[in-house]
C-alpha cells in the first residue's frame, strides 16, 4: 500500500511537474517583413528592433511584442504588445485596466520605476480609440497608451494593444506630440479565418 502511495505520489509530481513546464511561453522571433506591430513615426536613427511571438499550448491567447531602442540613449525607447484570444476560446475575456499607467508593468524596463503620470487623454487612431497618459522617466518624457476589442464596456474583450514610447534624454514630448504617436501605431489585424464572412 505504501509502495502504492509512494508511486502515485512520484506521478502526480510529474504530471505537476509538466504542466508546469508546458505552460513555460516560447518567445519565437519574427521577421519584420512578417510582423504586425510597428510605429509609423520617424525615430532618431541608429536604432535597432526586436519583434517577438510568445506562446504556448495551453494558453487561450497568443502574444505579439516589438520592442525598439536607439542604440545611443537607452532611455530613448519604446513597445508594443498586442494579445488575441485564440480561435475556439469562446467565453473568456482579458480583464484589462481601465488606466494605462497600470500597463507599464508590461515592459521591465519601466517596472518598478519611478514614474510621474500626467492626467489621461482619450484619443482616435485607426484602429479605435485609445487611452493614454504622458509620464516622465528620469530625464525623459515618454507615453503609454491602452486600447481593447472591443470596447472594454461592449462586452468580453478579445484583443488587447499597449504601448509605450520614451523620447531621447533631456528631450521633450508634447500633448500634441504624444498624441502623434498613438496615432501612428501600425498593427495589422489577424486574416479571416476560411469560411469566415464569405
Amino acid at each position: 500500500m505504501l509502495q502504492e502511495l509512494s508511486r502515485a505520489a512520484v506521478l502526480l509530481g510529474v504530471a505537476v511537474l509538466t504542466a508546469c513546464v508546458a505552460s513555460s511561453p516560447n518567445q519565437t522571433p519574427i521577421a519584420s517583413e512578417q510582423a504586425r506591430l510597428n510605429y509609423a513615426f520617424t525615430r532618431p536613427a541608429g536604432g535597432s528592433e526586436r519583434h517577438l511571438r510568445v506562446d504556448a499550448p495551453d494558453r487561450t491567447f497568443s502574444e505579439e511584442r516589438y520592442d525598439w531602442q536607439n542604440n545611443t540613449d537607452a532611455l530613448n525607447r519604446g513597445g508594443l504588445v498586442l494579445r488575441e484570444l485564440k480561435p475556439g476560446a469562446t467565453g473568456f475575456g482579458f480583464a484589462v485596466p481601465t488606466d494605462p499607467k497600470k500597463s507599464v508593468d508590461r515592459w521591465s524596463t519601466l517596472a518598478d520605476k519611478t514614474l510621474f503620470f500626467d492626467d489621461p487623454f482619450i484619443t482616435k487612431n485607426r484602429h479605435g480609440t485609445a487611452t493614454w497618459r504622458r509620464f516622465t522617466r528620469a530625464s525623459s518624457v515618454c507615453v503609454v497608451f491602452l486600447q481593447t476589442w472591443p470596447p472594454a464596456d461592449e462586452g468580453p474583450v478579445t484583443r488587447t494593444l499597449e504601448g509605450y514610447y520614451c523620447a531621447e534624454a533631456g528631450g521633450c514630448m508634447s500633448v500634441g506630440q504624444a498624441e502623434q504617436v498613438v496615432q501612428s501605431v501600425h498593427f495589422v489585424p489577424p486574416k479571416p479565418e476560411p469560411g469566415v464572412g464569405s
